[in-house]
């Protein structure tokens, strides 16, 4: 049996093939996998590891974050101040509609940067939370991996794997 790419249907997608690669063997890819995956639970540091190495090129999240609550703050008074200013009469509507409308559009890309932020920054905890996971679900089968039966193998490698990509000359 062949896994092969429905991108190799020129029928499928208007008379053209959209993919080159050739057909793989499943017993070969599914071996190919499935000593991948082996070898990451036995080792769940070389995630964690490359987990660090991104956090740590990335920004300060939880500095960042301080900075834009700060910056949706000042912009927020910036929209107070020039209401109470028009409505006190110090500015004229000439000089108040443009700044209110420039004032309210920075407000709003503050907020919307704010909420990217937390969003990414949750995005990490729960990223953390898995790694913990992962490090206690490999200590708990790492010895069982070889004896593992089909059903316990798929049941593993639908948890683990999002994708597979499979490329001319390797497979991620």
């Amino acid at each position: 049996a062949y896994y092969r790419c429905v991108g190799t249907d020129a029928y499928r997608f208007g008379g053209q093939r959209i993919c080159d690669n050739k057909q793989v063997r499943t017993d070969k890819l599914d071996d190919a996998v499935w000593q991948d995956v082996c070898e990451l639970l036995r080792n769940p540091n070389l995630l964690k590891e490359e987990y660090e190495r991104r956090l740590a090129a990335s920004d300060e999240p939880s500095a960042h974050g301080r900075s834009l609550t700060r910056q949706v703050e000042q912009s927020r008074q910036t929209v107070n101040r020039l209401i109470d200013a028009y409505s006190d009469g110090v500015i004229s509507r000439e000089e108040f509609d443009p700044r209110i409308e420039r004032a309210r559009a920075q407000l709003s890309q503050r907020q919307s940067a704010l909420a990217q932020s937390q969003a990414a920054e949750a995005d990490r905890e729960a990223l953390q939370d898995s790694l913990q996971c992962l490090e206690s679900f490999a200590t708990q089968i790492a010895g069982n991996l070889d004896t593992a039966d089909w059903n316990t193998r798929r049941e593993i490698l639908r948890t683990a794997i999002d994708h597979i990509e499979v490329e001319p000359a390797q497979v991620r």
